[in-house]
């Protein structure tokens, strides 16, 4: 039996993700990312730099017997938009000296 504990069907705004499970029984182990060939692996790793997007891991466990069972887990990388934030803010500056120079344009001086 294999339990994957992380990643988690959920979204992730790192696209380097810790893989990290447990299997109940010696096995030779394999894991598929986006239905890529599967490769070889003796325990949990970081998969790195991956794509904006949704994304599906897959682990394999062969047994001594030729048995294989899988589980698969979905997730999702959607990094925090900091350049679109910081964008935000910048127009929004922008926009409130504007308003503020017009204003003192057309005060009467006293």
């Amino acid at each position: 039996m294999i339990v994957i504990l992380n990643p988690a069907n959920q979204s992730y705004d790192s696209t380097d993700i810790l893989l990290e499970f447990t299997v109940s029984e010696n096995a030779t182990l394999a894991y598929s990312l986006d239905g890529q060939t599967a490769l070889p692996i003796v325990g949990n790793l970081t998969l790195v730099a991956l794509s904006n997007g949704g994304h599906r891991i897959t682990i394999y466990a062969t047994d001594q017997l030729g048995n294989t069972t899988e589980e698969t887990v979905y997730f999702n990388i959607a990094p925090f938009p900091f350049l679109t934030v910081i964008a935000a803010i910048t127009i929004a500056i922008i926009i409130g000296a504007s308003g503020f120079i017009l204003i003192k344009r057309k005060k009467p001086d006293s």
